[in-house]
């Protein structure tokens, strides 16, 4: 059996919330800020990290999944096409074990990504396979995986983990 958990980042690892506040700290809004050491992304000569779009708290609640359930994660967002969001995480203390991405194919729906990603991967039913994203999938991936649906406008909670948790381990 394995585990493993499909990760979006924005309304998941960032939030209205988060943003806000940090307008009202900074006066300005988030942004790629150059890091020695940053990402390359593709079709920029400049290293950059999404080093003021991830909220940290976010960061400590997905390690808190590693810890209680040991999931492997695959990245469903579309910041898969930007940059290497596992590299990204990793600086901002992520433990997990980014095992890849989500397939992208013209016109694809992250529905579709997910399922593709989970077939190629040859997930079954005796799999734990839950996604973590702030997308209303409205039952179109109940018979893939548990969905756990965050708030936009705060993110990922304690109570998204404690879902996600005891959605790997049963």
């Amino acid at each position: 059996m394995r585990k493993v958990v499909f990760l979006d980042i924005d309304g998941v690892l960032n939030s209205t919330e988060h943003f806000l506040a940090f307008r009202a700290e900074h006066g300005r809004n988030p942004m790629l800020v150059p890091v020695e050491g940053g990402i390359v992304i593709p079709g920029d000569t400049q290293l950059f990290l999404a080093t003021e779009h991830i909220f940290q708290d976010s960061i400590a609640v997905l390690n808190r999944i590693v810890a209680e359930a040991n999931p492997e994660w695959i990245i469903s967002s579309t910041w898969r096409n930007f940059c290497d969001v596992g590299a990204v995480l990793a600086f901002h203390g992520f433990l997990g074990k980014v095992i890849g991405n989500t397939p992208q194919k013209f016109t694809s729906y992250r529905v579709n990504e997910i399922a593709w990603a989970c077939e190629s991967h040859g997930f079954t039913g005796d799999d734990r396979v839950i996604v973590i994203d702030d997308i209303d999938f409205m039952g179109d991936l109940d018979h893939l995986a548990t969905v756990i649906k965050t708030d936009p406008s705060t993110g990922i909670t304690e109570f998204d983990a404690y879902l996600a948790i005891a959605a790997l381990n049963r």
